[in-house]
């Protein structure tokens, strides 16, 4: 079998997989007729790492999902060599240690995953546990993680964690939610994206994908981005996005620009976040303005989304502001401009193993008119009286 799986992992299809890597060294583990292959196999295993990992730590698929899959297949490779009282190498744990602390930027304080790019609410105690068993250092989230990008904004127990990266087209994990973001506070989640689908029905993957299933902003209830084939303008070839920060004593916070809906509506969007008040005040402001080289002939129709956990409820709605509450008695409110009326509509969540069920979203509709800009100021944030 060992030999089987050295043939196999020749094949390009499966030259890169951490699953077949751990198989070769858990066979030259156990048998003493292939112990020699271990100093190969694990050179491979850090060159497979090297083409699966970023600089940062992060994953190249940019899913926490994925991201979580492939970190404990690792770190079972560590325990088996560890519990075989084997030396373990440097680059290794160097290797984990950058991949922890990636994961822990993409983790809200319930201790579960942020749910961007095809990732269901998993928890990641067992990993801490696991590391710690080994005398390490917990893992430190970053503020920005600069390679898979992401930016996570932590006041106290209140957490914000916002996509600032381009979808990957090409991955099949990469889902249509540049500059969407998650909100959690005091192991609660209170905004959320609508997580991945596991199942077999092609029609809830698509949906997933969309960018109506995040926390994010539509032009006409449209993706992101489209297919050249629907492209209106051709001065964007690749979707990017750009991002500045905002670091004070009490406040943190990040404003980024997204260009993926300039072929399709000729508009940049731009979302700035700030996290403010020892987390208890969540402030943001989403903006259309026109590509400067574009002029515009439509009237386009705009929707924020904020998607609720479906622990979350709606204690109460007015013009502009919506009060939710939580299973645990925290109080907090969204409010807009009463000329952006913030209203309540169904949404579907699949962050529990990936099964849809019933939630609610928060939106905000309004319309841009052609070479106008357009600028929507909003926070969440616990009125005088808001239990913690």
């Amino acid at each position: 079998n060992v030999r089987r799986l050295e043939t196999i992992r020749h094949y390009k299809q499966v030259k890169t997989s951490l699953s077949v890597s751990k198989g070769l060294i858990y066979g030259a583990l156990s048998l003493k007729s292939t112990a020699f292959l271990l100093p190969t196999l694990l050179n491979t295993l850090m060159d497979s790492l090297n083409q699966r990992f970023l600089r940062d730590g992060g994953h190249l698929s940019r899913s926490p999902s994925w991201h979580l899959e492939e970190l404990r297949t690792l770190m079972e490779v560590r325990n088996a060599l560890a519990s075989r009282s084997l030396s373990i190498q440097e680059p290794l744990d160097n290797a984990i240690t950058r991949y922890l602390n990636a994961l822990a930027t993409l983790v809200h304080s319930d201790q579960r995953l942020a749910l961007f790019n095809d990732t269901i609410e998993q928890d990641v105690r067992d990993v801490w546990r696991l590391w710690q068993s080994w005398r390490k250092t917990p893992p430190q989230p970053y503020f920005y993680l600069e390679a898979m990008r992401f930016v996570r904004l932590q006041q106290t127990s209140s957490v914000a964690i916002m996509d600032v990266g381009p979808p990957k087209l090409r991955l099949s994990r990469s889902f249509y939610g540049a500059l969407s973001f998650e909100f959690s506070a005091a192991e609660e989640r209170i905004i959320v994206n609508c997580g991945g689908y596991r199942g077999n029905n092609a029609a809830w993957r698509k949906v997933c994908k969309t960018t109506s299933a995040h926390s994010a902003l539509t032009i006409d209830d449209e993706n992101s981005w489209q297919p050249p084939t629907r492209a209106n303008h051709t001065l964007v070839q690749q979707p990017d996005v750009k991002c500045d920060f905002v670091e004070s004593q009490d406040r943190l916070g990040v404003e980024a620009s997204y260009n993926g809906y300039v072929p399709f509506a000729g508009l940049i969007h731009s979302r700035r976040l700030v996290l403010s008040d020892e987390g208890n005040m969540l402030e943001g402001q989403d903006a259309l303005t026109p590509h400067p080289s574009v002029s515009q002939h439509e009237t386009r129709r705009v929707r924020l989304r904020f998607h609720l956990h479906p622990s979350v409820i709606i204690s109460r709605i007015s013009r502009g502001v919506v009060d939710v509450k939580t299973p645990m008695g925290q109080h907090w409110r969204f409010e807009t401009l009463q000329e952006y009326a913030a209203g309540v509509e169904e949404s579907v969540y699949l962050g529990d193993a990936g099964i849809p069920q019933k939630s609610l979203q928060i939106t905000i509709e309004s319309l841009i008119a052609k070479d106008k800009d357009l600028r929507i100021p909003w926070k969440l944030y616990r009125p005088a009286g808001g239990a913690a």
